[in-house]
């Protein structure tokens, strides 16, 4: 009986908060739940294309891509029977891969920071050779496909 008191004693809006506070968890248990995300409600984490922004002619001439995330700048230099590839990028990269057709993929390496990258591919580039570059950042993954046109001369 001494509880049943005690409660009686109190005043009011510290029994009514008695009631509805066990109430309100239980009713926020039940409603988070209907809330949390499903296994059907996972965000897409599939690559993302590169859309090219005008004109691109590799070597030579620097190529941009873009996507609504990022920006990207691809640039190559022929040096007798290699290629350097550079590129620069408006957000830092977690990684870079670039290759060509019928040849093993080669991963870049960093130029000073996280948003400048370089690799060296073991042949020229050809007239018709296409280059692939795959580009990974904290929260998404991109790819890219350039056509190459070396000069006449090469």
């Amino acid at each position: 009986m001494g509880l049943i008191r005690k409660y009686t004693q109190l005043s009011p809006h510290l029994r009514l908060a008695l009631i509805v506070a066990p109430l309100l968890l239980v009713g926020g248990y039940l409603l988070a739940g209907f809330y949390q995300p499903g296994p059907d409600d996972k965000p897409n984490d599939a690559p993302r294309a590169l859309q090219l922004s005008g004109s691109c002619r590799l070597p030579g001439e620097v190529c941009r891509l873009l996507h609504r995330e990022i920006a990207v700048n691809v640039g190559a230099e022929q040096q007798g029977k290699i290629t350097e590839i550079y590129l620069a990028t408006s957000v830092p990269l977690q990684g870079a891969v670039v290759g060509l057709e019928n040849t093993t993929p080669v991963t870049m390496t960093t130029r000073g920071s996280l948003k400048r990258w370089k690799a060296r591919l073991l042949r020229p580039l050809r007239p018709g050779d296409h280059l692939h570059l795959a580009l990974v950042t904290r929260d998404h993954r991109y790819f890219a496909d350039l056509p190459t046109t070396p000069d006449h001369g090469d």
